[in-house]
This record gives C-alpha cells, structure tokens and sequence, in this order.
C-alpha cells in the first residue's frame, strides 16, 4: 500500500512565475488552454521577515470549470515554467491576496494591474454576500438604463443578451419584480404631480 498521499481533485489550482524561469510569451501560451485565470501583479516589492525584497514573480490562479486533479493543472504550470502546485481552498481570499487586500503590513498592489483572463477581478474578489448585492444592483441598472417596465420584459431581454442579469433575476425574482413595480407607481405619482403643478386643477384619471 502507498504511503503517498492522494492531493483532493479541485477547481482553482495556483502556481508561482518567475519572470526570468517563464517563457516571455507565457500569457499567450496561458491563453491558448482557454481556461478562466487571474494573474497578479508583478510582486516585486515583497520583503521577508528581514526586510529583504523577495525575488520578483507572479501569482497565478486557474479557474477550471470541474474539478481537476493536481497533475491536470501541472500540464499547464509545466508550459509556462510555473513553480509550485496548489489548490486554492478559498478563491475569495485567495484572489485577494494578489494584491494584499487584506494584509494591511504587506505592500498593496494595484487590482487594475490583475489580468483577468475570462472572469471579471472584483467579482472574484467579493464573499458570496457582497457578490450576491452586487448583482442585484446590476438589475437595478440595466432595468433604469433600459427603460424595462415588466418583469416578463426583463427576463425575456436579459435571457438573450446579458447571462449575468438573467441569472440575478431569476435568483431574486420577488425582489425584482417589486421593483419594477414600484418603478411603474413612482411614474403614476410623478405624472399626476407633474399634472396638478402644470394646470392648479384637480387630477382625473381617463376613466373619469
């Protein structure tokens, strides 16, 4: 029986790029798997415990669409000159941390410096909660900016052109469609102040 121990299959694997180790077009041949990434910044402004600048290198994180196991995310570490294979037990924290997010005594990097190759980075980058407020404030958005007056309007226009909408209404429908309609009230009451201030009478409805 083998004493080696079995690493768990998983989605998100990180590695370590050394600019002088790694191809120079390693972002191209990164590209070429097709596989969802985030690519820090150059860290080159790291030091350690003794204050000495560490060597200059990236942090890469792959984003698979099923689980993988340790020596499927090395074929591609091994094409780039990545060192190092790691799963990331936590891709909030971990996308975080390619800036420092969240270690005040490191030195913070940029986020607009982070390639993002098939995600978006502040999304990544947000807890399930965070992440969950930011859509519906999407919603809110795209029902304004579209000029959506239905519910049915928005679930039939966002299923066809923007996935991520789609996917937010139908996830909060209750709340969505209370805002719509609360929306559609607002401009009832607007028109009849509009209505009073324009003619100093009394408003009547058409059915009147």
């Amino acid at each position: 029986m083998s004493d080696k121990i079995k690493i768990p299959r998983n989605s998100r694997w990180t590695t370590i790029l050394y600019p002088e180790s790694a191809p120079s077009n390693f972002l191209d041949l990164l590209k070429d798997f097709h596989i969802p990434f985030l690519l820090s910044p150059l860290h080159d402004k790291d030091v350690d415990a003794n204050g000495v600048v560490k060597k200059s290198h990236y942090h890469l994180v792959l984003y698979f669409d099923s689980l993988k196991s340790a020596s499927q995310a090395q074929v591609v570490f091994d094409a780039i000159g990545g060192v190092g294979c790691q799963s990331v037990q936590s891709p909030v924290s971990y996308a975080r941390y390619l800036i420092h997010a969240d270690d005040s005594d490191k030195y913070q990097y940029s986020a607009e410096d982070v390639v993002a190759y098939g995600l978006d980075y502040m999304q990544c980058s947000l807890n399930e909660k965070s992440q969950k407020y930011l859509g519906i404030s999407d919603v809110i958005s795209y029902v304004i900016e579209n000029n959506i007056q239905s519910f049915s309007r928005l679930l039939i226009v966002s299923s066809q052109l923007n996935r991520h909408i789609f996917e937010t209404v139908c996830d909060n429908a209750y709340l969505v469609k209370a805002f719509i309609t609360s929306i559609k009230n607002d401009k009832i009451e607007c028109s009849k102040q509009e209505y009073l201030e324009s003619t100093g009478g009394e408003y009547k409805s058409a059915a009147e």
